[in-house]
């Protein structure tokens, strides 16, 4: 069995002390950032692990990242995997846990973060950072990092997640197109239904003029299909009734695929009759018939962003409070209705340059 790569052997193959290269393992600002990029490399290939336990009981960097987040949604699935790889690329290990969005089982999991002598923590925080207590742990950190989207008065470096932009640009795509009578289904935050509300107001239509199916109470790991077919069942129990949205949005994909079935089996057509739109555009929403319009959360950025605020803070405790913002986007499917681009082409009296087709 081979003997475990040290320090002295790192310094021999990069022609520099032992020092310096504990000091670029660490992050030294003395070291130079390229210098320091270098060396870590170069241990990473010489499979060199450092002793994270020996590190954390003399109060030194344990290399190690804590990440408390809510998991059995794939769009958290794709930003833990990144963020993994990111830390990692780093020389930094990561303690994983799953929050399942409740308190108490986050502080739980920030005080066992603190046992482990980690040097920073990143955590989803949707609907957490109201509680004192949970704030307070995180403040106890070197360095922490939340994602939320409804708040903003936070003593840590914050990424928010507009959901807000994309609404936006989905309810003007559907007013646009003559959709009235707008549902959402799923968790009613007001991040969500406020932007909806608010284009209402701006078109001219009530504010209230929303049909909200509130599913809050939604266990993070349940079936998404089955609990919004169960939902939708509840709030229409009579098949013969009209149903009262031409167009919904779904607070996640999942739960749209459930409402492209669900309206399937009522006999109603998407879009012609009810147009759809999730959020998270996962890669399922390609292959859902029609395929899923869906709001994008730049999974890629979130994760580049929530990496830049924690080394930036383990770098440079002094500096104030950030907060970064990252926007959702409109992605135009199917689901949602005539395509954008056939409906400018038509009123220029011109085929559409991706479908090659006049719309009338």
């Amino acid at each position: 069995m081979p003997l475990p790569v040290s320090l002295k052997n790192i310094a021999s193959r990069a022609g520099i002390t032992k020092a310096a290269v504990s000091m670029a393992l660490r992050d030294h600002p003395s070291i130079s950032v390229a210098r320091r990029a270098e060396v870590q490399k170069l241990a990473r290939e010489m499979g060199y692990r450092p002793n994270l336990l020996a590190r954390g009981l003399v109060g030194k960097s344990t290399r190690s990242i804590g990440i408390a987040w809510t998991l059995g949604r794939p769009i958290s699935g794709g930003i833990v995997q990144d963020l993994t790889i990111r830390l990692w690329n780093r020389g930094y290990v990561t303690f994983m846990a799953n929050s399942l969005s409740d308190p108490i089982i986050t502080r739980q999991i920030l005080s066992d973060f603190t046992q482990r002598g980690v040097d920073g923590v990143i955590i989803e925080a949707a609907g957490l950072l109201n509680d004192p207590v949970l704030v307070g742990q995180l403040k106890g950190f070197k360095a922490a990092v939340a994602l939320a989207s409804e708040i903003d008065d936070v003593p840590v470096n914050l990424v928010k997640q507009v959901t807000s932009y994309g609404i936006r640009q989905m309810l003007d795509y559907w007013l646009a197109t003559g959709r009235r009578r707008i549902g959402f289904i799923g968790e009613a935050s007001h991040d969500k239904i406020e932007p909806i509300r608010q284009k209402l107001l701006e078109f001219g239509l009530p504010a209230d003029h929303v049909h909200i199916v509130d599913v809050t109470n939604q266990p993070p790991t349940v079936n998404y299909f089955d609990h919004y077919w169960s939902a939708l069942d509840r709030t229409f129990p009579r098949p013969k009734e009209p149903f009262p949205c031409d167009a919904v949005l779904c607070a996640a994909d999942g739960g749209a695929s459930a409402l492209l079935k669900w309206l399937a089996h009522r006999g109603l057509r998407v879009p012609h009759d009810v147009a759809v739109a999730g959020i998270g555009d996962v890669d399922m929403a390609r292959g859902t018939t029609p395929p899923l319009a869906s709001l994008d959360r730049h999974g890629d950025t979130l994760s580049e962003t929530i990496e830049a605020l924690l080394f930036q803070r383990l770098e440079r405790p002094d500096e104030p409070v950030l907060i970064k913002t990252v926007p959702t986007t409109f992605v135009w499917r199917e689901s949602a209705g005539p395509c954008p681009t056939c409906l400018a082409s038509a009123r220029k009296g011109l085929p559409c340059p991706l479908h090659a087709k006049k719309v009338v």
